[in-house]
């Protein structure tokens, strides 16, 4: 099951893969194995799908979220059928490019399921990417403000300890707020775990995205 959205304005083309939970009540170790092979089936979709793929929230945010619940999380989760969320990026402008790369990818997983019996479509026209490790989703940054903000990178993007992702702006410039300008970094306390970092005339705050 594919359920389709739209995500942010300049956004890749991706794919939301739900947690992976089962039951800890009767066979635990039966319910663990039917859960590993569901996964797989779903991996194995997502591929075929071919887009960048983003894992969903922790866990614990996950159900505190009610993904669990979701279209594509009761069909995984409930109904035991693999189901992904795919993204098709750029808000309520369509972009053609990430369109036409759904649609033959969608004749991908149309291939996976047994449905088409022709060959697979390449993926053309969209970045696709493929960090070597996995990545999931994170809240984003809020403001308590009205501001422009100015970014300093392209969707998808890599990003290294303390780089400027963004400057934050009022309408009245060079700043925000009593013309100060904010600069939004990366910050990273161990290897599993981002933070940001605004800059601000020389002071540093952090700010946990989470």
């Amino acid at each position: 099951m594919i359920d389709y959205h739209n995500a942010w304005i300049d956004s890749l083309s991706f794919v939301f893969r739900d947690r992976f939970l089962y039951r800890p009540e009767g066979d635990v170790n039966e319910n663990k194995a039917a859960a590993e092979a569901l996964l797989a089936r779903q991996s194995e979709m997502i591929s075929a799908y071919g887009h960048t793929v983003v894992n969903e929230f922790p866990v614990e945010i996950y159900i505190d979220e009610k993904l669990d619940r979701s279209t594509s999380g009761a069909v995984f989760l409930i109904g035991g059928i693999p189901s992904m969320t795919v993204e098709l990026g750029t808000g309520e402008v369509p972009d053609t490019a990430i369109i036409n790369a759904a649609v033959a990818d969608t004749r991908n997983v149309l291939r996976f399921a047994g449905m088409l019996d022709d060959e697979m479509e390449p993926i053309e026209g969209i970045k696709v990417i493929d960090p070597g490790f996995p990545v999931r989703r994170r809240s984003a940054l809020r403001v308590t403000e009205a501001c422009v903000v100015e970014h300093f990178l392209e969707a998808g993007d890599s990003v290294s300890v303390g780089q400027p992702v963004a400057a934050i702006r009022d309408v009245w410039a060079p700043g925000w707020g009593k013309g100060s300008v904010f600069r939004v970094r990366w910050r990273s306390r161990r290897p599993s775990t981002r933070y940001l970092q605004i800059s601000w005339r020389g002071d540093l705050f952090s700010c946990d995205p989470g």
